[in-house]
C-alpha cells in the first residue's frame, strides 16, 4: 500500500513540476533536451533551465544533481572549442547511466558543410572524470561512424553509415544498445550492428552531447546543431516505432496501462499470472487487489512488470498502475478473479451388466459413484424384487418375471450427503415349447393332426415353425398333415414370442408302416403220409391252405380230431379213413375232405 501511495504522489508531482512542452521537439523521456537553433546563449553558460530557448527535463532523479554545460556561437550552432570532455557533458544524478544496461539515444541533427578533414562528435558516452570519451557517434564530413576516440585520435568501432548525410537538412540518428550489441540507424535505415567488445567497461559514464566543434585546425571545425535529443536509459526502443512516434509527435506520452492474465479464477486457491501489455514504455508498475466480498481494501502484491499472486476464496478487483517519466496510468478490472469455495459432493452412479433378460437373470452391479472432496461411508442397494444388499458392487439373480427398479443410495454421514441412482431391470418369462398330435402311428398314407401347446409365453406376436422330419415344414399353429412315406420320423417344433425362441424336439414322434392287405376266406388244403401201412400207423399231416388261415380243425375219421396247423396222428385199427380239414380266418372258413386218405391193414 505504501508503494502505491508513493507512485500516486510521484505522478502528481510530475504533473506539477514538469514543463508544458510547446512544440514537437520537446519530449518527455528519461532525459530530454530541446533546442531552438535560432536562440542560443551568446557565451558558455551553466544552467538547468533556459526559458524560451530550450527545455531541459529529467524524471526519476533530483534535477539539482544534474549539470548541463552548454557552448554555442552567435550563429546558433552547437560548437565545441574546449579540449576536455567535461565541458560538454550531462551527468545524470546518482551516476545511473551504465553501459551494461539497455539504452536508446535519439537525436534530430542538422549539419553544415565543413572544411576538408574537419570532424566532430554528435553525441556519445564520456568518461565522467574527463579525458577520453569511451563511445561516440562521430562525423567526418561525409559519413557517421561509431568510434572510440579521445581528443586527438579516433579509432573506428566498425559501423560506418551508408546513408548519405546531406547538409542543411534534418537527419534522425538512433544509437542503441542492448547489453551485447550496439546498433546504428540513420533516418530509419539500419546501418549496422557491433559487438560491444571488452574495451568498453561496465562502469558508469556521463553523456557527451553536441561536440561538433572539435579542433582539426585553427580555422577549420565542423559545425551544426541538434534540434532535439532524447535518452532512454534501461530501454531499447524499437527504431521503427521510435521514428513513427517522432513523425507523429507522440513521443513521451504517458503509458496506457494494460495487462492480461492466464485465468480468471477457480476453486479454493488459485495462482494467477498477470502479464503487462502496457504501451508507451512504462518503467514502474504497481499491482494491487481488493476483495470486494471481504474487507474491500486495496493491497499491493507486486511492483514487477509481470506479477504472480495466489488468491484465496473471494471475489477480487485487480488494478495495475503503469508509470513512465511522462506520467502514469491505471488499469482496473473489477471482479476479474473469482475464487469459490471448493465444491463438496457425492453422486451415486452404477452400471448393470444386464438391464433385461429371461428368468433367471443374473445381473452384476458395479458402483461408479463419484465424489468431490468427500468420501462414501455406505452403499445401500434395493433390487426392486424384495432383496437388498450393502456391498459396494453386488450381483443379484432375478427369479420373478416383471419390471424391477434397482436403486443405489450412497451416504456421507459426517457431511449429511445422500445421493440415489435408479435403473429399471426387466425380467421376462422362460417360455416352454410343446406340441401334441391326434395319433402318431399308422400305415401310409398316414394322416394326423398337429397343434401347438407351448406355455409360459411372453407377450406376442408369435411365430411358429415345424420340421416334419420327412423334408417338409410348416408355419401354422395347428394343422392336418399327411405322411406318404413309411418310416419313423423326428418332429421339431419352435415358437417365437416378443423376447426369444424356444424349441421342442421329439425323436421318432411318428411311425408309418406298410398297409395290411384285405383278409379273404381261406381255401383249405393239406397233404400227409404215409397213407398205407399196418397199425399202429403214424401219419404226418401238413396244412397248405391259402389266404392265411388263423385256425384249423382236423377230423381223422376214427372219431378223433386236432386244432394244430400240422398235426401227427396214429391209426391203431385196420380200416379205410376219410380225413377232413376246416381252415378259418376272420373272413370265414373252408372245409376240404379226402376219402380213404389213409388205409390200415
Amino acid at each position: 500500500m505504501k508503494t502505491i501511495t508513493k507512485i500516486l504522489i510521484f505522478a502528481m508531482l510530475m504533473l506539477i513540476i514538469s514543463p508544458v512542452f510547446a512544440n514537437p521537439n520537446d519530449y518527455n523521456a528519461y532525459l530530454v533536451l530541446g533546442v531552438n537553433a535560432n536562440q542560443t546563449p551568446s557565451s558558455p553558460t551553466t544552467f538547468t533551465d533556459f526559458t524560451g530557448r530550450h527545455t531541459f527535463t529529467t524524471y526519476g532523479s533530483a534535477t539539482t544533481d544534474i549539470e548541463v554545460k552548454y557552448l554555442g556561437n552567435a550563429s546558433g550552432y552547437f560548437q565545441g572549442y574546449g579540449d576536455t570532455i567535461g565541458n560538454y557533458t550531462i551527468t545524470p544524478a546518482s551516476s545511473d547511466f551504465n553501459l551494461s544496461r539497455n539504452f536508446t539515444m535519439f537525436a534530430v541533427i542538422n549539419l553544415t558543410p565543413s572544411l576538408s578533414g574537419a570532424w566532430g562528435y554528435l553525441f556519445g558516452i564520456a568518461n565522467p572524470s574527463g579525458g577520453d570519451s569511451v563511445l561516440n557517434l562521430y562525423w567526418d564530413t561525409t559519413k557517421i561512424q561509431v568510434a572510440t576516440r579521445n581528443i586527438t585520435s579516433a579509432t573506428s568501432f566498425g559501423i560506418n553509415n551508408v546513408t548519405p548525410i546531406y547538409p542543411y537538412q534534418q537527419h534522425k540518428i538512433i544509437f542503441s544498445g542492448n547489453g551485447t550489441y550496439l546498433n546504428l540507424y540513420i533516418d530509419g535505415v539500419f546501418q549496422g550492428s557491433k559487438f560491444r567488445g571488452t574495451n568498453i567497461s561496465e562502469s558508469t559514464y556521463s553523456l557527451a552531447l553536441g561536440r561538433l566543434g572539435e579542433y582539426h585546425a585553427a580555422t577549420s571545425y565542423a559545425q551544426g546543431h541538434i534540434d532535439s535529443f532524447i535518452l532512454w536509459n534501461n530501454i531499447e526502443v524499437p527504431p521503427s516505432e521510435l521514428t513513427m512516434l517522432q513523425s507523429s509527435g507522440e513521443l513521451g506520452v504517458s503509458p496506457n496501462a494494460m495487462f492480461t492474465q492466464n485465468t480468471t479464477g477457480g476453486q479454493n486457491s488459485v495462482a494467477v499470472q498477470f502479464n503487462d501489455t502496457s504501451i508507451n514504455y512504462p518503467q514502474q508498475w504497481s499491482w494491487a487487489f481488493k476483495n470486494v466480498t471481504g474487507n474491500n481494501t486495496w493491497t499491493e502484491f507486486s511492483t514487477l512488470n509481470n506479477a504472480t499472486h495466489t488468491f484465496p476464496v473471494g471475489n477480487y478487483s485487480i488494478t495495475q498502475t503503469a508509470i513512465n517519466y511522462a506520467g502514469c496510468s491505471t488499469s482496473t478490472q473489477n471482479a476479474w478473479v473469482n475464487v469459490s469455495e471448493p465444491l463438496v459432493s457425492i453422486t451415486a452412479d452404477f452400471t448393470a451388466s444386464n438391464t433385461s433378460g429371461i428368468q433367471p437373470l443374473l445381473v452384476q452391479f458395479t458402483d461408479t459413484s463419484t465424489t468431490t472432496d468427500a468420501t462414501i461411508d455406505s452403499w445401500s442397494w434395493d433390487f426392486g424384487d424384495g432383496n437388498t444388499s450393502t456391498s459396494q458392487s453386488p450381483s443379484h439373480t432375478y427369479e420373478v418375471p416383471g419390471t424391477h427398479t434397482a436403486n443405489l443410495t450412497i451416504t456421507n454421514t459426517s457431511l449429511s450427503l445422500v445421493s440415489t441412482k435408479l435403473v429399471t431391470i426387466t425380467v421376462y418369462k422362460q417360455p416352454v415349447a410343446d406340441f401334441a398330435s391326434f395319433n402318431n402311428a399308422g400305415t401310409a398314407t398316414f394322416t394326423t393332426y398337429f397343434y401347438d401347446t407351448s406355455y409360459n409365453l411372453n407377450p406376442g406376436p408369435y411365430t411358429y415353425y415345424w420340421d416334419m422330419g420327412d423334408g417338409n415344414t410348416s408355419t401354422e399353429q395347428a394343422f392336418y398333415y399327411n405322411y406318404n412315406l413309411t418310416g419313423k420320423f423326428d418332429v421339431k417344433h419352435s415358437i417365437t414370442d416378443s423376447i426369444t425362441t424356444v424349441w421342442k424336439n421329439v425323436t421318432e414322434a411318428i411311425n408309418v408302416g406298410t398297409p395290411t392287405p384285405p383278409v379273404v376266406e381261406p381255401v383249405a388244403s393239406y397233404y400227409g403220409g404215409p397213407q398205407l401201412g399196418n397199425p399202429p400207423l403214424k401219419v404226418f399231416f401238413t396244412d397248405v391252405s391259402s389266404n392265411t388261415p388263423t385256425g384249423w380243425f382236423w377230423e381223422f375219421g376214427d372219431g378223433t380230431n386236432s386244432t394244430s396247423q400240422n398235426p401227427e396222428h396214429y391209426f391203431n385199427r385196420s380200416g379205410f379213413y376219410t380225413v377232413n380239414l376246416t381252415a378259418t380266418n376272420t373272413a370265414g372258413s373252408n372245409k376240404t375232405s379226402q376219402s380213404n386218405f389213409v388205409i390200415v391193414y
